[in-house]
């Protein structure tokens, strides 16, 4: 009992003791103080783990550890909020890429694309988004074909994986391009068993439909879902398609079974486009009335 007190009394005193700087409460945007005054070089924002931080509204968040940054921001765990993580820029002057994932956000929403739910956010200082657990990049995804074990997933789940990206496929099919779908930017989130934007930008740009088709005949066959197997460096070059039926080009490092995803990946994305839209069935309908029948 008395080592349970001594105990006890240690850890009050490491309490009490603690360093300012677990205590201290930094404000990164407000007015004159903003601690990015200064502080360009991004060590700074990478520093941040076990520290509060508050912004110009007054929200204030104990920054957990530090799951990853690009360029541009930087994301971190929250503490007592296991679900969430928070996105900050890495640079003052980098603000605007906060904007972008806002605005970005309700771009990919309102096409159907699958992204992580965003909570709570405020103009160009932070985002408040879903954390997905043990997410696996469509990059290690492929390097999963070209280990024979299979890197430990069993039949099933890599059958759900497959089915998911060509799910996911399908939903960009109206999108020509979409910035940051890059491999390492989408993930499957193994408990809704789907894939998954976790960055992006406010870069969304979508396709002529089929009735515009014979005028912009190449964008028409431009797809988003290519920039994935594009960028897989070395492993899965892709020939971009311009045509309708564009074929999936394998390498020497590629494997039959990625070579026949891709190819569902990339009808799946074209039978997409090529499905008229409400709008367009109406104004079908409505041009077989004024057509003349003989």
């Amino acid at each position: 009992r008395e080592g349970r007190v001594k105990l006890w009394i240690f850890l009050l005193i490491g309490l009490a003791v603690r360093p300012a700087w677990a205590r201290e409460v930094i404000s990164l945007f407000e007015g004159g103080q903003s601690a990015y005054q200064d502080a360009e070089d991004p060590g700074f924002v990478l520093e941040l783990a076990g520290r509060t931080v508050r912004f110009s509204n007054g929200r204030e968040f104990v920054l957990g550890r530090l799951l990853g940054h690009g360029t541009k921001t930087a994301v971190y765990a929250l503490v007592g909020q296991p679900g969430r993580v928070l996105r900050i820029p890495l640079r003052a002057s980098q603000r605007v890429f906060i904007d972008e994932t806002i605005r970005g956000a309700s771009l990919l929403r309102n096409n159907g694309i699958p992204i992580t739910e965003i909570y709570e956010s405020l103009k160009g200082e932070y985002v408040v988004a879903e954390r997905i657990e043990n997410p696996l990049s469509f990059a290690r995804f492929v390097e999963i074909y070209r280990d024979a074990r299979n890197l430990g997933y069993s039949a099933t789940q890599l059958q759900e994986m497959e089915n998911a990206l060509v799910e996911f496929a399908e939903k960009t099919g109206p999108l020509k391009a979409v910035g940051d779908l890059r491999p390492d930017q989408i993930a499957y989130d193994f408990q809704k068993k789907r894939w998954v934007l976790l960055d992006w930008t406010n870069w969304v740009t979508k396709a002529p439909g089929p009735l515009l088709g014979s005028v912009f005949r190449r964008s028409r066959h431009t797809f988003a879902i290519t920039s994935l197997f594009e960028e897989v460096e070395e492993v899965y070059p892709l020939r971009m398609p311009v045509e309708l039926g564009g074929n999936c080009t394998p390498t020497p490092k590629s494997t039959p079974r990625l070579v026949a995803l891709c190819k569902r990946a990339l009808a799946a994305a074209q039978a997409r486009r090529m499905r008229p839209t409400p709008v367009q069935n109406c104004l079908q309908a409505f041009r077989r009335i004024l057509t003349p029948q003989f």
